[in-house]
């Protein structure tokens, strides 16, 4: 990874959990954007989320914003991303990587639909998780159910 987007990286969760944080993280994402950033970064933003499991990182703000640019990247990229959120949330599920799951969720069909509504569900079921995380879960299949 390119020094001064590890760097970008690196300031941007510096700002989490502060009221700077969604103000900030616009222009360090663009910044990032501006360095040729682009979905190959996915993962160590998602690693940022996960390692902030009951962060606000915005609604949903610039990070699943760029995150979500994949779609208009084709098929592959896309499946990439989904794929990459949902490893994300077996790993170690975020409020916010619950939300961008619900994302996927909402697009979904057949095997791959049912295959995120057990993950969601076993988040949701799984004491090792803290209670917001779990409630996050258990809200977006509620609200699932009643689609």
């Amino acid at each position: 990874m390119d020094q001064e987007i590890a760097a970008l990286l690196e300031k941007l969760e510096s700002f989490v959990d502060t009221d700077d944080l969604e103000y900030e993280m616009d222009g360090i994402i663009a910044q990032i954007e501006a360095l040729g950033g682009g979905p190959e970064l996915t993962p160590d933003l998602l690693a940022v989320m996960e390692r902030h499991p009951l962060s606000d990182f915005g609604c949903p703000g610039a990070m699943v914003h760029f995150m979500e640019r994949a779609y208009g990247m084709g098929e592959e990229a896309k499946e990439s991303h989904d794929r990459l959120v949902a490893e994300s949330v077996r790993r170690r599920p975020a409020c916010h990587t619950l939300w961008m799951l619900n994302r996927i969720v909402n697009i979904s069909q057949g095997e791959k639909l049912e295959k995120l509504l057990a993950l969601l569900r076993e988040v949701a079921e799984s004491e090792q998780w803290e209670q917001p995380v779990r409630d996050t879960a258990r809200d977006f299949l509620e609200y699932q159910d009643k689609k």
